[in-house]
């Protein structure tokens, strides 16, 4: 059972990964919150140059979505057989 736990906890850490970018070591920008208490009235954004064709993101979100299906999948399976005996 510890295994099936293990797996739903690394599928919401690759989830998390593909939004917050943590391992990768980008975060995404707030938003004008951070900016209010600026004393003039210029707004910053962050640009992001990205030669990526494919987005890491969507990676991510799958690999973390397939290791919670999984996990569910394997759960379902362990409480059929133990109601089987």
């Amino acid at each position: 059972m510890l295994k099936v736990k293990l797996l739903v906890v690394a599928g919401i850490m690759f989830i998390l990964e593909g939004y917050f970018y943590v391992v990768r070591g980008l975060l995404p920008v707030g938003g004008l919150e951070q900016f209010t208490n600026s004393s003039d009235d210029s707004v910053y954004y962050k640009v992001v140059a990205s030669d990526e064709v494919f987005n890491m993101n969507v990676l991510f979100y799958f690999s973390g979505l397939i290791l919670i299906a999984l996990a569910y999948f394997v759960k379902r399976r362990i409480s059929v057989e133990k109601r089987s005996k």
